[in-house]
C-alpha cells in the first residue's frame, strides 16, 4: 500500500515488479485511472408492511427498476399515495 501508489509507484522498491503488468507495459504512473463520479439521487418513499394472518407482504422488485430483482416491502413515491391507500 505504501510503494504501489497511484501518483509515485516506487517500483524499485516492489517485491514483485518482475510479475507486474503495469510495470512491463509501462504504464504504471497512470494507474490507477480515476473513475467517473456517479450523481446521488434522493429518493422519498413511503412503505407499508402488509401483515395477514402472521406472514408478511412483501414484492419483488422487476425487471428494469433499481435494485430488479431484490425483494421489498410494498411502496409509494408519496406519503400522501399511502394515505389514500388506507382509506
Amino acid at each position: 500500500a505504501t510503494i504501489c501508489t497511484p501518483k509515485k509507484p516506487l517500483c524499485r522498491k516492489c517485491p514483485i515488479v518482475e510479475e507486474c503488468r503495469a510495470y512491463r507495459l509501462g504504464t504504471q504512473d497512470s494507474l490507477p485511472t480515476a473513475s467517473a463520479k456517479v450523481k446521488t439521487i434522493e429518493l422519498e418513499r413511503a412503505c407499508w408492511i402488509p401483515v395477514h394472518e402472521g406472514r408478511y407482504g412483501i414484492r419483488q422488485i422487476p425487471s428494469g427498476q433499481w435494485w430488479e430483482g431484490m425483494w421489498e416491502f410494498p411502496t409509494e413515491p408519496d406519503e400522501s399515495d399511502l394515505e389514500s391507500l388506507l382509506d
